[in-house]
């Protein structure tokens, strides 16, 4: 039989073959075991996976972020179903790439929300901004660097800011990238860094 691509492409085809959902479960502060455990009901196999869950507990005087999300998809929904379904958060849809592996003829979506910035008495806008960098592995100096004033984020106020993105990757070498974002509240003279390891294939 003649598989298109040849034998190669079609492994790589069926390994590329995910199913990926999402359950939104409310939670206090505090830390907490997540256990998730899947069966395969056509040949029976069960496998379990976990890992621990930290609530942290939001001060509003305290520049604090959700995770760093890396999506394939980040789209705005219809008015019907914002804030409902399978990876909406508000009125976007982000849905996150398990795993974060991206092909270079792809674009890695970056999607996080940021709180509680010092913001100005007169405009009411957050004072501050975010700088961007990516590092391969193995090597110490970015190959992508470069800042943003947080007050011309579309949207942004003091409570809360959403950043939503998307890096070309078409001149991305293969290989591993660590995506760093930094957050500078300079109203409160406050600092966080997020990060998130990704491959180019």
């Amino acid at each position: 039989m003649d598989i298109p691509g040849g034998p190669k492409q079609y492994l790589t085809d069926w390994a590329q073959r995910k199913s990926i959902g999402q359950k939104a479960v409310p939670l206090k502060p505090g830390t907490y075991r997540l256990v998730v455990v899947c069966k395969d009901q056509v040949g029976g196999n069960v496998n379990n996976w976990e890992q621990p869950v930290t609530v942290p507990r939001l001060d509003a005087d305290t520049l604090s972020t959700s995770t760093l999300i890396l999506a394939d998809s980040i789209e705005k929904v219809v008015p019907r179903d914002i804030g409902t379904g399978q990876f909406v958060i508000g009125d976007t849809k982000v849905r996150p790439r398990i795993g974060g592996v991206f092909r270079r003829d792809e674009m890695l979506g970056v999607y996080m929300k940021m709180y509680n910035f010092g913001a100005d008495e007169l405009t009411r806008k957050p004072q501050g901004e975010v700088q961007y960098e990516v590092v391969k592995t193995g090597t110490a100096d970015p190959i992508i660097s470069t800042t943003e004033d947080v007050a011309k984020i579309p949207s942004a106020s003091g409570s809360q800011v959403t950043l939503q993105k998307f890096l070309r990757l078409d001149k991305f070498a293969p290989g591993s990238y660590t995506l760093r974002i930094k957050i500078t509240d300079k109203n409160r003279n406050q600092t966080l860094t997020q990060s998130a390891a990704f491959t180019v294939t």
